[in-house]
């Protein structure tokens, strides 16, 4: 009997935000008592409104913040990150990025591929295969800064080569 392949992952893009621009806006609500007017927001962040808004839509992918209304909260992990020391910020980062299908998909394909590492490109390939509507360099780009804050992937830019961050998946088990 032929050995079934395993279903296509929904894969969703990702905001194109820079990991400061997300702690920026987590500290920024907390200092707001922990929630804020979305359009107030984008002037205390001293963002043009689209990045405010690509940065709010990050920290909800990672689950950090949520947006009823005109609102933007901090969730009780928001909470936790912002309350938290840079180490235990990357944990808390590195441990949502791994709940996010696309960072999922690809730390199993790296896990599968010869010595955890892949080219540039095949990952680019996968991208733009799963997310033909999306600018395949600017999701590279967000994925290689979100996995390398996060300690979940690295990337060596003279090989053009993505790797999975062994040491901090290796220790993962241990950590609460």
């Amino acid at each position: 009997m032929k050995a079934e392949r395993p279903p296509r992952p929904h894969l969703e893009p990702l905001p194109y935000a820079q990991v400061g621009e997300i702690v920026g806006l987590l500290e920024v609500v907390h200092d707001q008592g922990d929630r804020t007017n979305l359009f107030a927001l984008a002037s205390r962040l001293r963002l043009e409104f689209g990045l405010a808004i690509l940065a709010v839509k990050a920290a909800e992918v990672l689950d950090l913040a949520e947006t009823p209304r005109q609102e933007v909260l901090l969730t009780p992990l928001g909470r936790a990150f912002v309350a938290a020391d840079p180490n235990e910020r990357k944990r808390l980062f590195h441990r949502q990025l791994r709940a996010i299908p696309t960072f999922a998909y690809l730390a199993d394909m790296l896990r599968r591929a010869p010595g955890m590492r892949l080219p540039a490109e095949i990952i680019e390939e996968e991208l733009a295969m799963h997310l033909p509507g999306e600018p395949t360099e600017s999701l590279f780009e967000t994925i290689i800064s979100w996995g390398r804050y996060g300690e979940l992937l690295g990337y060596d830019p003279d090989a053009r080569e993505v790797y999975l961050d062994v040491e901090s998946t290796a220790t993962e088990g241990a950590r609460p």
